[in-house]
């Protein structure tokens, strides 16, 4: 069986209908990370089911590790038009302007090369400890927020929040 390119294979996590992935799949999905997926797995961190046999994993897990693993820019190109129906409005990136210092700007470019993603990826994960910090106001007072922070939450079964 041919390889799946990165961009069918974030079409599939994100597109595909259902709210279980085997964990067969799951790997394939996510190629370059199995060992991660197996580490998550190991440590109860994503939780498996059984069903008939088969091990699955909520679809909403694979989509929360697809997030950590690959820049919302490149998951948002894969999906194309469709990334409007995949991700809530409050995930879509949008560009923002901001004036950093030229080392600054040059120390961002220079770690997104040696991490192998773009200068908007390491900004958008070290807002997560902003986002930590100033979680409850940020629920309280900025639009789209809460959803963002729950969209994944909303996506699993009743039932089945782990």
């Amino acid at each position: 069986m041919a390889e799946q390119s990165l961009t069918d294979r974030i079409r599939t996590i994100f597109l595909q209908p259902g709210l279980h992935v085997s964990l067969k799949d799951a790997r394939r999905l996510l190629a370059s990370r199995k060992r991660q997926l197996d580490e998550l797995i190991a440590e109860k961190e994503i939780r498996m089911r059984m069903r008939r046999g088969t091990p699955l994993l909520t679809r909403a897990d694979i989509v929360a590790l697809a997030l950590a693993v690959w820049p919302l820019e490149v998951i948002e190109q894969a999906l194309g038009e469709d990334a409007a129906r995949a991700l809530p409005a409050s995930l879509r990136s949008r560009v923002v302007a901001v004036n950093l210092p030229a080392y600054q700007a040059g120390m961002l470019d220079y770690i997104a090369g040696d991490r192998g993603t773009t200068p908007s990826d390491i900004v958008s994960r070290q807002m997560h400890d902003l986002e930590t910090e100033y979680l409850d106001e940020l629920l309280a007072s900025v639009p789209g927020f809460a959803e963002a922070m729950n969209w994944l939450q909303q996506a699993a079964e009743p039932g089945e929040r782990f």
